[in-house]
């Protein structure tokens, strides 16, 4: 397919072009127009947004005539008007001239090839061959920054297919024939490439590199990239500020304000344990003690009802509890413990009391409950 608009110029917004056909699809149609300002998707990179005679444009699609243009009703005329939703588009030339950046650098001076590149909501990645210590992921967001600050001219050529001997190319699509298309960074890189791109470094603004992670032999390498940067300081300051409330401390203070409720915490969770014992072992007392057979707790859980459970046959061995933790009609938690014969008996029966399944053996039986009817668990004790 021969080149569209956006291809020809990134920075063109709108345009009015020749309508060759419209198919009917699920909840509307698809436009297939001569040309185009929105990107269809490919090589990593998503498709664009915009409208088609004031209608969203809801997905794109590459045939061999030209761009299928999805929007929910019949556009009127022979021609129709697109519209490119410009912040998106921006903020994709950024992402992936910054990729195309990156990379370069990674395999001129870390001998580390790109195998991968997703341009995505966030973080955008790359794939390298090989892994990237700390310090040289440092090194080469260092790099890569002076290069932005070198303002170097990025642009798009048509050349023939034996004339990429010099050209950073991973795989041509299948069936190509005549020109392909390279984008190049002036003394930096020429690549095989249809995306859009920014028409100099400078306009990336900066990139910043997260830690590598290890994948598949190699590397993944996440950043951010121009309007991203920006917008990710200013989250990680809104952050920042935020947690300074909750703690009450500087953001120099954070580290050691955490640890320190995370040992509080500990500590709490500790002591809560030791009086959920001890209630649950007075619990069980008071159970065997009395004529009744059914406990329950709102904010019991099976962990809970262990306790009482064995604090109870301990002190009454010949008798059989039923016991059940949640909220009256909600989920919640039952559990029968006694002589093996009856509860293998009243077992399944209180499970499809309470909607629910449980299983167990020598004398215990417990499951989750879908709706917790107590009124019928204590007419079955």
């Amino acid at each position: 397919m021969t080149l569209l608009a956006c291809q020809h110029d990134a920075y063109r917004r709108s345009m009015t072009a020749a309508i060759l056909d419209v198919l009917p699809v699920d909840g509307g149609v698809e436009v297939i127009l001569a040309d185009t300002v929105l990107y269809p998707e490919g090589g990593g990179q998503p498709d664009d947004h915009g409208t088609l005679d004031g209608q969203p444009v809801l997905g794109l699609r590459k045939t061999d005539r030209g761009v299928a243009h999805r929007i929910a009703a019949r556009p009127e005329g022979e021609s129709a008007e697109v519209v490119l939703d410009w912040t998106r588009r921006l903020d994709h030339m950024q992402q992936h001239t910054a990729q195309h950046l990156i990379s370069a650098i990674a395999a001129d001076r870390f001998s580390a090839d790109t195998t991968a590149f997703h341009l995505r909501d966030g973080l955008c990645d790359i794939d390298l061959s090989r892994s990237l210590s700390r310090a040289e992921a440092d090194a080469l967001q260092a790099a890569v920054n002076a290069e932005i600050r070198a303002a170097r001219a990025v642009g798009a050529v048509e050349v023939a297919a034996a004339d990429l001997d010099d050209v950073r190319c991973r795989k041509l699509p299948d069936g190509l024939t005549g020109p392909v298309r390279l984008v190049e960074i002036d003394g930096i890189d020429r690549n095989t490439c249809g995306g859009t791109h920014v028409a100099s470094t400078a306009e990336l603004q900066a990139v910043v590199l997260l830690p590598p992670l290890s994948h598949k032999g190699g590397c993944k390498l996440r950043y951010l990239a121009g309007g991203r940067v920006t917008d990710g300081l200013s989250a990680a300051h809104d952050r920042e500020t935020t947690l300074s409330r909750a703690l009450s401390c500087g953001s120099d203070q954070h580290a050691e304000a955490i640890k320190r409720m995370q040992a509080e915490g500990k500590a709490a969770a500790r002591v809560q344990k030791a009086l959920q014992m001890e209630l649950s072992g007075l619990l069980g007392g008071e159970l065997a003690r009395s004529e009744q057979a059914h406990l329950h707790r709102d904010d019991a859980d099976l962990g809970f009802l262990r306790g009482v459970a064995a604090a109870a046959a301990q002190r009454a061995p010949g008798r059989l509890f039923v016991l059940t933790g949640g909220t009256d009609g909600g989920a919640g938690v039952f559990m029968l413990i006694g002589p093996a014969e009856a509860v293998a008996a009243l077992g399944p029966e209180v499970a499809m009391a309470v909607t629910g399944r449980g299983g167990g053996a020598k004398g215990r039986y417990q499951g989750k409950a879908q709706a917790l009817d107590l009124a019928a668990v204590s007419a079955l004790v």
